[in-house]
């Protein structure tokens, strides 16, 4: 019979602390290793990020002073996540193990 912790990577333990919401100030290299090493970036998320990013874009050419995204979604379906892993891939200065994070969160 298997146990349900065969199922999971082997390399990540389990038992671990898991944090119950996202914590945007914690910038902790470690921590964000951690963090994002779990972080799937589905199709989806891709399309979600270039459509900010091209939002953006469309701002800043216009000249307009009133950029702003609404991530809305249920409970638990990841928008701060989302909203801080999108904020610190556009830091080019946030670098971990010799990768920007960006490159990370590819």
């Amino acid at each position: 019979m298997q146990h349900i912790k065969e199922v999971f990577d082997p390399s990540k333990d389990i038992y671990r602390k898991i944090e119950k919401v996202v914590t945007f100030g914690n910038l902790d290299n470690d921590y964000l290793k951690r963090e994002i090493s779990e972080y799937v970036v589905t199709e989806k998320l891709r399309q979600n990020f270039q459509k900010i990013l091209d939002a953006l874009q469309a701002g800043m050419e216009s000249e307009s002073h009133e950029i702003g995204i609404w991530v809305s979604g249920f409970y638990g379906s990841g928008k701060s996540s989302f909203a801080k892993y999108f904020g610190l891939a556009l830091d080019k200065s946030r670098i971990l193990d010799g990768i920007s994070f960006q490159e990370k969160i590819k």
